[in-house]
C-alpha cells in the first residue's frame, strides 16, 4: 500500500500549524484548505491561474522560547497546461525544507534562523507589488481579528468626504487597501456617491484595490460605469472598467453585455475581459461575442489570450468547445487557422 504523498499541507498537518492561505494572482482573496490541498495532491486545478502560475501567500506562527515568530512565504506554484500542479519545483522546496529540518518537526524551528532563509534562491519564491501587499496584510489583519493598519483612519475619513479632497497624497497604498478590505455595504453605497468628487490620482488607487475586492453593490458599479463615460483619460476609464467587471452582481454582467455589443471593442476593453472580467464569459452569448471581438484585433496576441482563459477551470471547457464548433466560413475560425498554420 502506497504512503501518501509529502505536501505543505501534510506538513502543517504533522506540526499542528494552521496556516492562513491568501490568494495573490488573478485574485486577492482568502483561499480555503480544502481548494489547497485539492490542488497540492492534484486532485483540482487552481481556480484563479494568472501567468501559469498558482500564486500564494501562506502565513503561519512558529512558537518560541519566549515568543511567536509569524513566517510568511510567497509562493508561485507552476502549473501544467490544464491548470493542475506541476510538481517539481514543489518537491524540490519540499526536499530542501525537509533537509533543514533534519529530525525535528516544523514547529521547533527558529523562524528566523532557518525558516525563512529557505526563501532564499528558492525558485517557487516571488515579490508581490506594493498594492499585493497591502491588501496581502489587510486581509491578514482582518482575517486574525487584529485592528487595521494605523492608516485605515485616514482612509475612510478621506473616501466618507470628511477630510479634504486635496490631501488623497498621504493615503498611501495600505490605508486604501485596509479601507476596501474592511468597507462594508453601507459605507460603499455613500462611496457610490463620492466617486465623482475624487481626483483622477485617488480613483484609480481606489479602483486599483476594488478590481481585487470587488464591488458589493450595484450603486459602485453603476457609479463607477458613468465615472468610466465622463473619465478624462484612458487610465482613469479603464481603472473603472477593470473595478466594475471584477464584480459579479448582475449590473456587471449588464455593463458587459452592452460593451460587448458594440461594433467594434478597443483591445484594452478585451484585455480588462479577459483579466478582471473573464467570469462573464462563463455565458454563450457573451462568450461569443468575446471571441468574435478578439478575432478582430491585428494587435492582441490571441494565441496567449486563448491560452490564458482556457487555463479557468470554469471557462476551459466551454472555450474549447466554442472555438471547436467555430463555423468554416467565420472570422473566428480562420483566425485559429492562422494560428495552427
Amino acid at each position: 500500500m502506497s504512503s501518501a504523498p509529502v505536501t505543505l499541507g501534510s506538513l502543517f498537518d504533522q506540526a499542528g500549524i494552521e496556516p492562513l492561505y491568501i490568494h495573490l494572482g488573478r485574485e486577492i482573496s482568502r483561499c480555503d484548505h480544502a481548494t489547497f490541498e485539492a490542488f497540492e495532491t492534484q486532485q483540482a486545478p487552481w481556480p484563479s491561474p494568472w501567468q501559469q502560475r498558482a500564486h500564494l501567500g501562506i502565513v503561519f506562527e512558529l512558537e518560541g522560547a519566549t515568543a511567536s515568530t509569524t513566517v510568511v512565504w510567497f509562493l508561485a506554484f507552476p502549473l501544467d497546461e490544464q491548470g493542475f500542479l506541476d510538481p517539481a519545483m514543489r518537491d524540490g522546496f519540499i526536499h530542501r525544507l525537509l533537509h533543514t529540518l533534519g529530525q525535528q518537526p516544523l514547529d521547533t524551528l527558529a523562524a528566523s534562523e532557518e525558516v525563512v532563509p529557505l526563501m532564499k534562491d528558492n525558485p517557487l519564491a516571488f515579490e508581490p507589488s506594493d498594492l499585493s501587499l497591502a491588501l496581502f496584510h489587510a486581509l491578514v489583519a482582518r482575517a486574525q481579528h487584529r485592528p487595521a493598519s494605523s492608516h485605515c483612519e485616514m482612509a475612510e475619513a478621506y473616501f466618507n468626504g470628511s477630510m479634504p479632497d486635496r490631501h488623497w497624497e498621504v493615503l498611501g497604498w495600505q490605508g486604501v487597501a485596509d479601507y476596501v478590505i474592511r468597507r462594508d455595504g453601507a459605507s460603499e453605497r455613500h462611496l457610490a456617491t463620492r466617486l465623482d468628487t475624487l481626483p483622477d490620482p485617488a480613483l484609480v488607487a481606489l479602483n486599483a484595490c476594488l478590481e481585487f475586492c470587488p464591488p458589493l453593490s450595484g450603486e459602485l458599479i453603476e457609479a463607477l460605469k458613468q465615472q468610466s463615460v465622463s473619465a478624462s483619460s484612458s487610465e482613469v476609464r479603464q481603472s473603472c472598467l477593470r473595478a466594475g467587471l471584477a464584480s459579479a452582481r448582475p449590473e456587471a454582467a449588464e455593463w458587459a453585455n452592452d460593451l460587448l455589443e458594440k461594433t467594434s471593442v478597443d483591445d484594452e476593453t478585451l484585455a480588462v475581459f479577459a483579466v478582471r472580467g473573464w467570469h462573464h464569459l462563463e455565458h454563450e452569448t457573451r462568450l461569443h461575442r468575446f471571441l468574435d471581438q478578439l478575432s478582430k484585433s491585428s494587435t492582441l496576441d490571441m494565441a496567449q489570450w486563448l491560452k490564458s482563459l482556457a487555463l479557468l477551470p470554469r471557462l476551459r471547457l466551454p472555450l474549447l468547445m466554442m472555438l471547436k464548433n467555430a463555423p468554416d466560413d467565420s472570422l473566428l475560425a480562420r483566425r485559429l487557422d492562422q494560428l495552427t498554420m
